[in-house]
């Protein structure tokens, strides 16, 4: 597993505008109440808990691979809400959640063909996946600092194993990779 350390109690203090964005997104799910939900990259946990409150007679696991995050979530836990210490390339279920959820993470992920094929593995038949995430275009401004930054001598060392994670991870990237998909 990956080692992607972080604060949780420094994260909930320092991630409220994240956690602003996706209310709309929460809202919008449109659940029974006894959904099975995978939250990927549940951070410190705030809004794996939000998911939990609207499915009384379901279940809710997060997943993140920093344990300093999973320390912070695991404060919230009981029968139906559980979080993970997991990295996210690696998941390891098959047909058990109903919907797989996930905010301000993916971009991260370097591999989103394997991503998604995890993804479909894990869902149910009939399930949903609800990403949101940075993508091309709208960290734009972003990449051309870092590709400016990488010209400078004193600086391209800092930059070797740089790996532009959000190329085409957009909606056409994830349609044209989700038909290359063999299942």
């Amino acid at each position: 597993m990956s080692n992607f350390e972080f604060d949780g109690c420094k994260y909930r203090n320092a991630s409220k505008h994240q956690k602003e964005w996706v209310n709309k997104i929460i809202s919008e799910l449109n659940l029974k109440g006894d959904e099975n939900i995978l939250d990927l990259g549940c951070g410190d946990g705030v809004l794996t808990k939000q998911l939990y409150d609207l499915v009384p007679q379901g279940y809710v696991l997060g997943a993140y691979a920093s344990k300093g995050m999973m320390d912070t979530a695991k404060k919230s836990e009981n029968k139906n809400l559980k979080f993970q210490l997991m990295d996210i390339n690696e998941l390891n279920f098959s047909n058990e959640f109903d919907l797989i959820f996930s905010n301000a993470t993916l971009h991260w992920i370097k591999d989103h063909k394997k991503l998604l094929v995890n993804c479909h593995t894990v869902l149910k038949s009939g399930g949903i996946i609800r990403f949101n995430f940075a993508g091309d275009g709208n960290s734009s401004n972003f990449f051309a600092v870092v590709k400016e930054v990488i010209k400078y001598k004193d600086f391209h060392k800092y930059f070797e194993k740089f790996i532009n994670t959000l190329r085409n991870f957009n909606g056409r990237g994830i349609c044209q990779q989700l038909k290359n998909i063999n299942h």
